[in-house]
């Protein structure tokens, strides 16, 4: 069921008694926000004996969503924007983020500008961290919890600052002129 009212609680709702998926339609502001929600309720449809969000919710719901991007239902490409694209390469060839290279300011200011060029190219944040940056937040034992605390309080904070990125650049990049 599509509504066409706005939730502040929510993009949309699976209702486990009645078998029903509500999207809130004035809560997406693209077509990709849209699949992107509608994939994860249904995800709690098919994974209707557990209930929340447990590492078999986060594994079956990540699998939907990259059958949806090879039918093309669902855009996660961080091609359309050089920047991102040279943030996430110099963070994977480092393993800054796995093997904690980085200082946690450093990367809640990292996650910040990433946070701010997957809203601008309109890919989800948190389907960005597990797709190209590797991490594994959803096999905590309370997925949500560590998203929130390992990703969005980075992301929430932190100034903007193109010297801080200029300066990353320089730090990191493998491809620079010397």
């Amino acid at each position: 069921m599509i509504k066409n009212k706005s939730n502040v609680h929510c993009d949309g709702a699976y209702y486990r008694g009645t078998k029903r998926i509500t999207l809130y339609l004035p809560n997406h502001n693209s077509i990709n926000r849209l699949i992107y929600t509608a994939i994860h309720e249904y995800t709690h449809h098919l994974m209707d004996k557990w209930v929340g969000h447990k590492i078999e919710f986060w594994e079956k719901f990540f699998e939907l969503l990259e059958i949806a991007e090879r039918k093309g239902l669902y855009k996660c490409n961080i091609n359309n924007n050089e920047k991102l694209k040279k943030i996430t390469t110099i963070i994977k060839h480092n393993n800054l983020v796995k093997d904690k290279k980085i200082s946690k300011k450093d990367l809640r200011i990292i996650f910040k500008i990433i946070l701010k060029l997957c809203e601008e190219i309109d890919i989800n944040f948190q389907y960005y961290t597990v797709k190209y940056l590797e991490m594994e937040w959803y096999k905590k034992k309370n997925a949500s919890l560590a998203y929130t605390n390992l990703v969005l309080r980075y992301a929430a904070y932190g100034i903007d600052n193109d010297d801080f990125l200029h300066e990353f650049f320089n730090n990191y990049d493998t491809n620079k002129e010397t």
